[in-house]
């Protein structure tokens, strides 16, 4: 049978279906994110037991995950990381700096979907 590498870790796997690009233990991981993100973008600043009874994720792995930097934003109760602890050959790449650009990105395109819906005030008339 054929295998594939992961994108995610890199390890061979058999895939399932043609179009599969992750292992199973990456794809459920990326799958448990989305649900976490997905929740949280529907109600923000709702806390961890919250989010777990919602998404059907165990509050220890809602809890790993925020610690980890994979949620784009963390509900409230997780433990996130406070400063940055990048080593100094790889900047950018720890859970703090993780977060942090994505709260940037996110703040960058509220910001640019803002100014791109320009309101419309009235009808005009022909001529005028």
């Amino acid at each position: 049978m054929p295998t594939r590498a992961c994108r995610t870790c890199s390890e061979r796997f058999i895939p399932l279906r043609f179009d599969q690009a992750h292992c199973p233990p990456c794809d459920a991981a990326r799958r448990d994110v989305d649900l976490i993100d997905a929740c949280l973008r529907s109600s923000p600043g709702q806390n961890v037991d919250w989010v777990a009874l919602a998404t059907g994720v165990p509050i220890e792995r809602v809890l790993e995950l925020a610690a980890e930097g994979r949620l784009a934003a963390a509900p409230i109760g997780a433990d996130v990381p406070r400063s940055c602890r990048c080593e100094p050959s790889s900047p950018g790449r720890c859970a703090y700096c993780t977060l942090q650009l994505r709260g940037r990105l996110r703040d960058a395109a509220f910001d640019a979907a803002k100014a791109a819906s320009t309101p419309v005030r009235g009808m005009r008339m022909r001529g005028e």
